[in-house]
C-alpha cells in the first residue's frame, strides 16, 4: 500500500520539444539537468537544461563527440560527468567544452561515480568474461579497473549477473545493482525453456558488499525468501542511492498487469522488513530516477499518460513520504 495520500505530481520539464527526453542526471545546484534527447529513430545525444523551467533543450557537449552518447551519471563534489561514447566511458565538465575518453574502459557502460570521485562502478559487457555481464570498480585516478566483479556470489553460492550500478554515497565499497544468480531455473527463454543468461527484464536489485577478505558478496535488497527461481513481485532494476545513502530508488513493473508499465519505488535502508513504496502512478512508464542533492525529490523518465509515446523527463516532490517515514 502506498502510505501517502496520493502520487505526487509529475512536473513535466520542457514539455513542448519534439525530442524524446530519456536517462536524465541532476547537478549539484538541483536545477541544471543532463540527458539524452533525440528526435525518430537519430542516434541519442546528450542535452541539457540549464534551468528546470526552460522550454527547450540544448546540445550539452560543446566537441564533435560523435553519437551515440547516452547514460550519464554526475559528480556533485567534483563537477565531472562521466557517459557512454560508442564502447567507452568519456568524462567531461559541467560546462561541456572538453571530453576525455577514460583509458580501459572499452565493453563498460553505466558508470556511477562514488561521492569523491575517485571510482566508478560499471556495467562490464565484455562477452569474453563470464558472468556476462558483471559489475566492476574503475580508478579514475589510475584510470583501470581496480575490482575486476564486485557482484561475487549470492547467498546459495551462485555466480551473479550484474548491471546497472549505482554507488553508495557513504561507502564506495557498497553497490546497488540490477542483477540475478546465473542459474538456468531463474527465468525462461522466449521459447519457454530455461537457460543461463541475463534478462534485465528478470532483475532484482542486488547489494554487492566487500568482506574483510577483500572478495564479494551479493544480497537482495528487499528480503527474498529463495533465490533459485525468480519471483516477479521482487522484479526490479537501475537503483539509484539517496545522497545520504539512506534510501533507495529503483524501477519495477511488480504492479503491471502486463509486465512492461515500470513505477518508481523508494526502498528505506532503514526499515529493511518494509516494503518499498511505490512513488509514481502505475498509469505512466516511469524509468531511470535519480535523487536531487536535497533528497527529497527525484528526476526520472516518463511516458505520460495517453501521450505519443515519446519519453519526456520530469521531477517529483517526494517530501511528504520523507516527513512521513521520519514522524
Amino acid at each position: 500500500m502506498n502510505p501517502m495520500s496520493s502520487y505526487p505530481t509529475l512536473n513535466i520539464i520542457a514539455p513542448d520539444t519534439k525530442l524524446n527526453l530519456y536517462r536524465p542526471s541532476i547537478g549539484p545546484d538541483g536545477n541544471t539537468a543532463i540527458f539524452e534527447g533525440w528526435e525518430n529513430d537519430n542516434p541519442k545525444i546528450l542535452h541539457c537544461i540549464n534551468d528546470l523551467k526552460q522550454n527547450e533543450p540544448t546540445r550539452f557537449l560543446k566537441t564533435n563527440d560523435p553519437a551515440p552518447q547516452t547514460r550519464n551519471d554526475w559528480c556533485w563534489a567534483s563537477g565531472e560527468i562521466v557517459y557512454c561514447q560508442g564502447e567507452y566511458l568519456n568524462t567531461t565538465r559541467c560546462d561541456g567544452l572538453e571530453s576525455t575518453r577514460l583509458n580501459n574502459t572499452k565493453h563498460l557502460i553505466y558508470g556511477s561515480w562514488s561521492q569523491d570521485g575517485s571510482t566508478l562502478a560499471a556495467m562490464n559487457q565484455n562477452q569474453n568474461l563470464k558472468p556476462h555481464p558483471h559489475t566492476c570498480l574503475y580508478s579514475y585516478n589510475s584510470r583501470e579497473i581496480s575490482v575486476s566483479n564486485i557482484n561475487g556470489k549470492d547467498s546459495k553460492n551462485n555466480n551473479m549477473y550484474g548491471g546497472m550500478p549505482s554507488t553508495d554515497p557513504t561507502n564506495y565499497n557498497t553497490v546497488a545493482f540490477a542483477g540475478q544468480s546465473a542459474i538456468e531455473t531463474w527465468h525462461p527463454n522466449e521459447d519457454g525453456k530455461k537457460e543461463v543468461c541475463y534478462n534485465q527484464n528478470y532483475n532484482y536489485i542486488f547489494l554487492s558488499k566487500r568482506k574483510d577478505d577483500g572478495t564479494y558478496f551479493s544480497t537482495p535488497l528487499e528480503p527474498v525468501e529463495q533465490l533459485h527461481n525468480f519471483e516477479p513481485s521482487f522484479q526490479g532494476r537501475a537503483p539509484s542511492w539517496s545522497p545520504k545513502g539512506n534510501r533507495v530508488a529503483f524501477e519495477s513493473y511488480r504492479n503491471s498487469s502486463t509486465g512492461d508499465g515500470y513505477q518508481i519505488f523508494i526502498y528505506n535502508d532503514s526499515d529493511p522488513a518494509g516494503a518499498p513504496v511505490a512513488v509514481t502512478d502505475p498509469r505512466f512508464d516511469c524509468q531511470h530516477a535519480k535523487w536531487f542533492p536535497c533528497g527529497t525529490k527525484l528526476i526520472l523518465s516518463v511516458k505520460p499518460e495517453g501521450g505519443n509515446h515519446i519519453w519526456r523527463i520530469a521531477w517529483i516532490d517526494i517530501s511528504s513520504y520523507v516527513n512521513q517515514e521520519q514522524s
